[in-house]
């Protein structure tokens, strides 16, 4: 089976960073730390990768202490994961919310399950992570989520406790000591099973209504412009998808997209040539893609669109776009060939 890069979306972070950017903080140091520097030129709905962002996440973790994702998220936090909060705040109720998530969660990480069991009066919430993350990142993790769902049920106004239990990985050194004060007041805490983060909701929390500010965010149904993260499944998709968003910051390596595969360069060799693919077939796509939409929109000069998605100079551009279309970039613009996906050089 050839390997599948895990990717998430990009708004995934924004609560993460818009912390941090309300602390003062140097976010782009974390952001280049975890080769996350495109991030600021990608849109909410884009992929990255899911281990990059795990990255980063316990890099701010290691700074700004093991707690973070529960001081950094609020009830706003919904809406900083852009269209996928948006579609769960159109919602009228957390039954409601986490069916719309199901429904449009593949389109937010391809390596992670979200599932509800109902009970008489309870209901349980199991999120799941299809990765061998360590215990630290497991934790932080599922901190993330687990204050996620509470931002959520908080839209309610109902009354505490709105988690009963919770089952969780925990921290390495803290344990459940630093999670316990954050809105979690009476609600049961112990170690996770079988690594799978679960929720326990009362039955009258789940059916709730949210208060008006919650109801009235609907948007229009996910439909062909947002289409399932995971693609066609391949190895040659999902490395594409990182290799186009790596070209927006600075030139992609095959090193760079072995990291975000969590493997070897090797073994990231191998399992392209298996798909028919190489890292050169994946850069040179990326850059067709993205210089083509620039030229075609004339937005850019050329020695600058050259030098952005990682050619020597303008010479090298000109002989790649006519290896690409039979044409020159200057006779491209203004014309009316079709254009490929909108991938945006600038941030």
């Amino acid at each position: 089976m050839p390997r599948v890069i895990p990717l998430i979306s990009a708004a995934t972070i924004a609560p993460l960073v818009r912390s941090l950017v309300l602390a003062g903080r140097n976010v782009q140091t974390y952001l280049d730390a975890s080769d996350l520097g495109y991030w600021p030129a990608v849109r909410p709905e884009e992929p990255i990768p899911l281990l990059n962002v795990v990255e980063f996440l316990r890099a701010v973790a290691h700074v700004e202490g093991p707690d973070f994702p529960c001081r950094a998220l609020s009830e706003a936090s919904l809406l900083d994961l852009a269209r996928f909060g948006r579609e769960i705040l159109g919602a009228s109720s957390p039954r409601s919310a986490l069916c719309r998530v199901q429904t449009i969660h593949p389109r937010h990480c391809t390596h992670e399950q979200i599932s509800i069991v109902e009970g008489d009066d309870f209901v349980q919430i199991r999120h799941q992570m299809y990765w061998p993350f360590e215990q630290e990142a497991l934790h932080l993790i599922q901190q993330y989520v687990a204050m996620m769902f509470l931002s959520l049920l908080r839209f309610t106004n109902a009354s505490a406790p709105l988690i009963s239990s919770l089952e969780m990985e925990p921290h390495p050194e803290f344990g459940f000591d630093l999670v316990r004060n954050f809105g979690l007041s009476g609600t049961e805490i112990s170690p996770a099973t079988s690594r799978v983060l679960v929720l326990t909701i009362p039955l009258n929390v789940f059916d709730h209504q949210f208060r008006k500010i919650a109801r009235d965010r609907s948007v229009p149904r996910p439909d062909q412009d947002w289409p399932p993260m995971r693609g066609d499944g391949s190895l040659t998709h999902s490395g594409g998808v990182v290799v186009a968003a790596m070209l927006k910051d600075r030139p992609p390596t095959i090193e760079r997209l072995a990291r975000a595969a969590g493997t070897s360069v090797r073994s990231l060799q191998r399992d392209l040539t298996g798909e028919g693919t190489s890292f050169s077939a994946l850069l040179d796509a990326a850059r067709k893609d993205a210089a083509l939409v620039e030229i075609c929109s004339g937005t850019m000069k050329l020695r600058d669109i050259a030098a952005a998605v990682g050619f020597a100079d303008q010479a090298t551009l000109t002989r790649a776009v006519r290896r690409w279309t039979g044409a020159t970039p200057r006779q491209l613009r203004g014309s009316d060939r079709p254009r490929t996906r909108s991938v945006s050089l600038k941030p």
